[in-house]
């Protein structure tokens, strides 16, 4: 974890992700630093009851964390409860408001277009801060679609965040999720992207256009 936080504060990355169990010794590595320390609630697939993850939320806020992923219930999306959903990201965001930034994270890989776009909404009018998409640990990953839906259906200050695992998220997959609408691309690959960059811009200042 310490060689984690210390590769995030080299690179100046936006955040440093951990397991809640280490939540303590990620806030005190960050501690001064420009890395947000974030971690996780009920991951990957939520599922708990709203009451014990707010709960969470409080208790992450007080230790120090300034951001933290959590799955949008993919229950509540499929039996289209969306006004009981709405109700629990704006009871969050008010946990949060100014203090942590909440990623709520819809497996995009598990959804119709239309159930993601609908989330898209339901979290602009909660205002949350990034709308977040699986990974591709389990099923695919997000796809070019996935994030024109939801820059489609997002208004306000929600960004999208598009996540991935693996080594296979390389400079260039990254950067064209940029150009898909991404605000901020999540990864455990970020140093590799990172320093990919260079190659990336002298390649393509060689190629030639016609």
């Amino acid at each position: 974890m310490l060689a984690t936080c210390e590769t995030a504060i080299r690179y100046n990355l936006h955040a440093c992700a951990s397991e809640p169990i280490f939540i303590d010794l990620l806030v005190e590595a960050t501690k001064g630093t420009n890395v947000l320390p974030v971690s996780g609630i009920a991951m990957p697939r939520g599922g708990d009851d709203p009451k014990h993850l707010l709960m969470i939320a409080e208790d992450y806020v007080k230790r120090g964390i300034k951001g933290f992923d959590t799955p949008l219930d993919i229950c509540m999306i499929k039996d289209k409860k969306w006004d009981r959903a709405l109700q629990y990201l704006k009871d969050l965001q008010s946990i949060c408001e100014g203090v942590c930034q909440t990623n709520i994270v819809c497996e995009v890989n598990q959804l119709t277009q239309e159930e993601i776009a609908t989330a898209a909404k339901i979290m602009s009018e909660a205002g949350v801060d990034n709308y977040k998409t699986s990974t591709g640990a389990v099923g695919r990953g997000p796809q070019p679609q996935d994030l024109i839906t939801i820059k489609k259906n997002l208004s306000g200050k929600t960004g999208i965040m598009a996540a991935a695992t693996g080594s296979f998220w390389t400079t260039q997959i990254c950067l064209s999720f940029f150009l898909y609408g991404a605000t901020v691309c999540s990864t455990r690959n970020a140093a590799a992207v990172i320093d990919g960059l260079d190659d990336f811009e002298a390649h393509y200042r060689a190629l030639e256009f016609v």
